[in-house]
């Protein structure tokens, strides 16, 4: 019913990770298309609060893959504070499961 509105998209959002359905909250951005307005941060921090590595690995890569199309390199930029999550990332992962910065 929300949806319908097309005014409650950030309400939807917030419902969404909230109730960490973080998989729903990522699929709804990609088809209102605002993926590349989002905060990474905001998801990445709900995707560590639920304890599920799995999950934090996929929206992790999903924002990365962003990153990838809108700026050509898979860092988060600084005005983001991502950090804390790519050493989280790492720490699970280690730095060989991060993409080059640069694609070949």
């Amino acid at each position: 019913m929300l949806k319908r509105l097309n005014t409650a998209n950030e309400e939807i959002i917030e419902v969404l990770l909230s109730k960490h359905q973080l998989l729903s909250a990522l699929r709804f951005i990609r088809s209102v298309g605002v993926v590349d307005t989002v905060s990474a941060r905001k998801f990445l921090e709900a995707a560590k609060q639920t304890g599920d590595s799995m999950l934090f690995y996929t929206v992790y890569k999903f924002f990365e893959q962003r990153n990838i199309r809108m700026r050509q390199v898979s860092k988060f930029a600084p005005g983001e504070h991502c950090e804390l999550y790519v050493k989280y990332f790492e720490g699970l992962f280690g730095a060989d499961a991060l993409m080059p910065s640069v694609p070949s």
